[in-house]
């Protein structure tokens, strides 16, 4: 299923009977109270530029059927990147870049020292901006 990550294809057969997956924004979104984007931006070298259309096509999707919902964005992003769509699309979204290695996806999931998020602060954009719906 996934390859040279044996650890990920025994996982995925752990929880494949908890876990639902579509490619439907309605059928995800409708009663969805946390949502995580783990969309690829494209990298165009002649611009030096990543294309981020495919990611903000899935903020303007949560915007319009669960603006309420927390994101988790979970993709390579520029910096500042998740302040942006937070305020550009009014959800809450929280950047949540990984450091996994090819071959060691599920053994680095496991390891929260290799995962690097954000700290909550109260007065935090992008966790709990007064614009946002709560």
């Amino acid at each position: 299923m996934y390859p040279g990550e044996s650890e990920l294809d025994e996982f995925m057969r752990r929880v494949s009977t908890r876990i639902e997956f579509t490619d439907s924004y309605a059928s995800a979104l409708d009663a969805a109270d946390l949502v995580i984007v783990a969309e690829q931006p494209s990298f165009h070298a002649a611009q030096r530029s990543f294309d981020m259309s495919a990611i903000e096509r899935c903020m303007e999707a949560i915007e319009r059927r669960r603006p309420r919902a927390t994101v988790v964005l979970e993709a390579p992003t520029p910096v500042g990147y998740a302040l942006k769509v937070s305020l550009q699309y009014r959800i809450r979204v929280i950047p949540a870049p990984l450091l996994l290695r090819q071959g060691n996806v599920a053994r680095d999931r496991g390891q929260p020292q290799r995962i690097v998020a954000p700290m909550a602060r109260s007065n935090s954009p992008t966790l709990g901006h007064p614009k946002f719906p709560q």
